[in-house]
């Protein structure tokens, strides 16, 4: 279980993308990135990272070598994705490196997330509110 402090930390984050200069937030429509997503002929996205697991700081270094891994398996698998990072709005911690996967099914989305230790993704569907998902929901 997500204790209640650090899965409002989790929705207290922005989900930033670096070549849309875009920022997601979770529980909002945004239009923008419903724009990319249709040009893209994609339905979703899912915002991930391999960064501190289950929340548990780890040293830059590791953090880079975990999400290397996580975007050598998203290579492997064809997903389409550009970089970005997890930023607190209250900086509680440091930006996390992170990935906004695009077309990739909710299910996909939160087994790679647990297969990296994570807790939660964020989920989102064109159109509608982004989401925040916890890895549990698998």
């Amino acid at each position: 279980m997500i204790d209640e402090q650090l899965w409002q930390a989790y929705l207290e984050t922005d989900y930033y993308v670096h070549s849309l200069q875009l920022t997601i937030a979770v529980g909002q429509r945004h239009a923008e990135l419903d724009r990319y997503l249709a040009s893209w002929g994609a339905q979703c996205f899912a915002f991930m990272t391999a960064w501190n697991p289950h929340s548990q700081s780890l040293s830059d270094e590791e953090n880079r070598r975990r999400n290397a891994r996580l975007e050598r398996h998203l290579n492997e698998f064809g997903y389409r994705y550009l970089s970005g990072a997890g930023i607190s709005r209250t900086h509680a911690w440091p930006p996390e490196e992170s990935f906004l996967v695009i077309d990739i099914p909710p299910t996909a989305a939160l087994e790679i997330a647990a297969s990296f230790e994570q807790n939660a993704i964020v989920f989102g569907v064109r159109g509608q509110p982004s989401k925040l998902l916890a890895v549990r929901d698998v």
